[in-house]
């Protein structure tokens, strides 16, 4: 997608997990493997850097089980 490359990459990650609910539950549980799934995330955006897709992966999963404790 042309638009999602104008992104920083932390909103296509974002973008990414909200496309897939079951990634979302995932790291609600916290049962995922950040790493596989950054290479896998990266791959299917077109981004070279699978270390920030992680960091980016980690930061939306912390969030998203504050928010769940809520």
């Amino acid at each position: 997608m042309f638009y999602m490359e104008q992104l920083p990459v932390a909103q296509q990650t974002l973008e990414y997990i909200k496309r897939k609910p079951y990634i979302q539950e995932a790291l609600e549980q916290e049962i995922i493997n950040y790493s596989a799934l950054a290479r896998q995330a990266a791959n299917e955006m077109g981004i070279s850097n699978v270390e920030t897709v992680k960091a980016a992966l980690i930061r939306h999963g912390k969030k998203i089980r504050k928010e769940k404790k809520k």
